[in-house]
């Protein structure tokens, strides 16, 4: 990646800047140092947004949360017991009125239930799935808000240097006309309007702190901690031949779309099973009074098979099945919708890209020229061949040729990490692991 350094002021670099100024310039300087702040690299950063963000605690507590949940049906298969009992009175005309306590214990095995267990395990491991490409894409959007908003700072870092560059060609200026005025009492118009110059620079340099101030307060929401940027930023985006290759197929969403058609299609499959007969077997226990009226612990022993079938439901398991495969319909045109989406994005930051790398060049080499042909404005000025207005105007040409590049620059970048996002492989651009 090429260097974004400007180049140097002719001005700067043969009129000294007044102590004044400087001073000035160091307490601005200084006024503006974010208090607390460390450099790191764009890829720490992400790390620790996704390490600490909340958003990705709650995605994470999803993903263990659905995880549990597959372990729920297969507890259908293990013995159950259960303590039944009740208390009342009965009355006979051998005995009379007596209490009644009748304690049960009753176990129960499921030997075959059609293979409802096996769906339900299926249908919350698709679930699961769906939960995991879910926290995938949260991750790349992280990865996307925070690449973004470290983009932004630096961004705001540059261009508000740009504008205290420009400040101090203005005052460089300026000073050559409080020079010139006492000798010629007769130029203190050009005195004036060097000084509106001046002040207008320094609004564009308010404009801009106050941009940076924001660009940070985002970095710090997304990160919980103020940090630095570090300046140039590494060659971390892929290339837009990458990028135009790159396939949608492993997208996060394309995973998520994918994971709620298996949930339509294994509820469907369950639904299907809605008339099917399940078996399990019983063992009990019961106490009670036998025939002479006295209580026994244990009166009752049995073992039976207990078998359920659906002879006649009303049409509810068929208009349940029926909705099922409605909705894995809709499932799969929502995936259609979604891949086609994604091409379209990828397709529109392609056409983004082309030419920005040849706008940037054009840009930095206007630059330079308007830096050089400023220093013979100068030289045309000192002599009284060229009026002030060209050599104030120069100046503002120099700092909108600077912002032009810088904007190239910065747009490109942020270009590239959202083709990356659109592509599902931000991650593995900045060279992160996705987290499970």
């Amino acid at each position: 990646m090429s260097s974004l350094r400007a180049a140097p002021h002719p001005i700067r670099r043969r009129l000294a800047v007044p102590a004044f100024c400087r001073t000035v310039l160091f307490l601005i300087a200084g006024a503006l140092t974010w208090q607390g702040a460390q450099a790191q690299a764009l890829e720490q950063v992400v790390r620790v947004a996704l390490d600490k963000h909340p958003r990705m605690a709650e995605l994470r507590q999803a993903v263990e949360a659905a995880r549990a949940e597959v372990e729920i049906p297969q507890t259908s298969r293990n013995l159950q017991m259960f303590l039944e009992g009740g208390v009342g009175s009965q009355h006979t005309k051998d005995t009379g009125t007596s209490s009644l306590v009748n304690p049960a214990l009753r176990l129960r095995k499921m030997v075959h239930d059609s293979g409802r267990t096996d769906g339900e395990v299926r249908l919350r491991e698709a679930r699961l799935g769906g939960v995991r490409s879910t926290l995938e894409a949260g991750q790349e959007d992280l990865a996307l808000e925070t690449v973004t908003a470290y983009v932004q700072v630096a961004r705001a870092n540059d261009t508000l240097g740009a504008a205290r560059e420009w400040l101090e060609g203005l005052r460089a200026i300026a000073s050559m006309t409080e020079e010139i005025q006492r000798i010629d009492r007769g130029r203190q118009f050009d005195n004036a309007l060097a000084g509106s110059r001046v002040q207008r620079a320094n609004a564009e340099i308010l404009a801009h702190t106050t941009s940076l101030a924001d660009a940070r307060a985002q970095l710090v929401g997304l990160v919980g901690a103020p940090v630095d940027v570090v300046l140039p930023l590494p060659g971390w985006a892929p290339s837009q031949a990458d990028g135009a290759g790159a396939s949608v197929a492993t997208h996060p969403r394309m995973r998520i779309a994918g994971a709620t058609i298996e949930v339509a299609r294994e509820q469907a499959s369950l639904d299907r099973l809605y008339d099917r007969p399940t078996v399990s077997v019983e063992a009990f226990a019961a106490s009670g009074r036998d025939m002479w009226g006295r209580f026994r612990p244990v009166n009752n022993l049995g073992v039976q098979f207990v078998g359920n079938v659906a002879l006649l439901d009303g049409g509810t398991g068929a208009a349940t099945s029926k909705a099922s495969l409605v909705r894995m319909q809709e499932a799969e045109r929502a995936r259609e919708a979604t891949e086609v989406e994604l091409l379209t994005a990828l397709s529109r930051l392609r056409s983004l890209l082309e030419g920005r790398e040849d706008r940037r060049k054009s840009f930095d080499l206007a630059h330079r020229q308007a830096v050089e042909l400023a220093a013979r404005m100068r030289e045309q000025f000192q002599a009284g061949r060229r009026p002030l207005v060209d050599l104030l105007s120069q100046e503002t040409e120099i700092y909108q040729t600077r912002l032009s590049e810088l904007g190239e620059h910065y747009d490109a970048l942020l270009a590239q990490a959202r083709m990356a996002h659109a592509s599902g492989r931000l991650l593995a651009a900045l060279r992160i692991e996705a987290q499970p």
